[in-house]
């Protein structure tokens, strides 16, 4: 995956008229790899109003890529002109999601993709899914300036991968410290501290997520 992730962005670089390491000389430490299973409904109830799987977010990130099982319960992306739509899926193909950093260093040539993943339907309550997630990013130091148009169509002001991965975390901590509005969240998990490249999974969640992690912080620290 770290392969075909580096060979992705090389391939963005070329697009961009840049030399084909534009990315990938700064992509030599930070990786977080996740394998997510989704189990059915009758393993956690029924889902109700504005639950998910995983809620509404982005990732972090520059890149991630998802080998994924389809279903209805499943992966959905979020655009401007048609709101919530099912993610495209074809078998043996991998799904690649664009990261919040790599659209500021894109300066919006391409945006940071929201999504979710459903619940389980109530007409296929035994749906199961599993997810093998790998995110890709910045070496902890790296400064993200945005590109100068016309290749960048917004300026964002630059940032250092590691200090803009840590106030993502402490803005998600801070929001999950509050008041506990609507169902409580509910996961199952076997993993250690999400120090990579991926945002927590935030919003109400309708059915217990059981999540392994392989995590390398993008800090430096264990």
């Amino acid at each position: 995956m770290r392969h075909l992730a580096d060979t992705l962005l090389t391939v963005m670089a070329t697009v961009l008229g840049g030399p084909d390491d534009l990315f990938t000389r700064h992509t030599a430490a930070p990786w977080d790899f996740t394998l997510s299973r989704y189990p059915p409904a009758h393993e956690t109830g029924p889902a109700t109003p504005c639950q998910y799987r995983v809620g509404p977010h982005t990732d972090v990130g520059l890149i991630t890529l998802l080998d994924r099982q389809t279903g209805r319960g499943g992966l959905q992306v979020h655009d401007d002109v048609h709101g919530w739509q099912d993610a495209p899926w074809e078998p043996g193909t991998i799904t690649l999601n664009i990261g919040d950093l790599m659209a500021r260093w894109g300066g919006d040539r391409w945006r940071s993709g929201r999504h979710r993943v459903l619940p389980p339907p109530p007409d296929a309550p035994h749906e199961e899914l599993t997810s093998l997630v790998y995110f890709h990013s910045c070496t902890p130091g790296t400064t993200v300036e945005s590109l100068p148009a016309p290749l960048g169509r917004r300026s964002y002001a630059p940032v250092v991968a590691c200090e803009y991965f840590e106030s993502k975390m402490a803005a998600i901590r801070a929001t999950e410290q509050g008041p506990v509005k609507g169902p409580q969240r509910d996961r199952e998990a076997t993993r250690r501290r999400p120090h990579g490249n991926s945002r927590p999974r935030h919003g109400p969640s309708s059915a217990r997520t059981q999540v392994l992690h392989a995590v390398r912080c993008p800090c430096g620290r264990p």
